[in-house]
């Protein structure tokens, strides 16, 4: 036996091991029960899965919008008839470059307010689409996204897709976002 804790244990199928929680009973022992984690087959993780495709897909078509001169409908009428995709990655991920694309002049406000060293036009192509994605998610899907969700998606994918200070500069950006639309409106 070693000294190790439980978050130096991971699931053979690469999943974190969630420690065990306790609460005491009426007798005043403790009693250990597990928390449910996310491995596959749990529908939690199935969604998260799908969203995160759908929000690859979603960065991926916004980017192709960004450097070519393809219309949002071109590229719309792609992402749906991908048969590559499952429908609701599909369906997701339209909503997503849908969304983007009819608040784009809002996003990008709320994007240059909160980055305003960084004008719209010279923050990078993928961080600056990761950033309409999730502005977008935390304006309209505050119902089915939670904020911390939204905005640690858009770290995960700009750590993966963006440059090396990528995932810091998502946060930030996206922190100051989320405070201003948290903040109750002054008259």
């Amino acid at each position: 036996m070693t000294n190790e804790s439980p978050e130096d244990h991971s699931a053979s199928n690469g999943h974190e091991v969630t420690p065990p929680t306790s609460s005491t009973n009426s007798g005043g022992k403790k009693r250990r029960r597990r928390r449910k984690s996310p491995f596959p087959g749990n529908s939690t993780a199935a969604a998260t899965s799908t969203r995160h495709q759908s929000r690859v897909l979603a960065l991926q078509t916004l980017y192709e919008l960004d450097v070519t001169d393809h219309t949002v409908e071109q590229l719309s009428d792609r992402v749906r008839d991908n048969e590559d995709m499952l429908p609701i990655v599909r369906d997701y991920a339209g909503t997503l470059v849908g969304g983007v694309s009819r608040h784009a002049e809002t996003i990008d406000g709320y994007i240059g307010e909160a980055a305003s060293d960084f004008p719209i036009a010279q923050i990078a192509v993928i961080d600056r689409n990761v950033l309409r994605i999730a502005v977008y998610e935390l304006m309209n899907q505050r119902k089915t996204v939670p904020v911390r969700v939204a905005i640690n998606e858009a770290i995960d994918i700009a750590k993966d897709f963006g440059g090396e200070n990528s995932g810091k500069f998502i946060h930030g950006v996206l922190a100051a976002i989320s405070k201003r639309l948290d903040a109750p409106e002054t008259p």
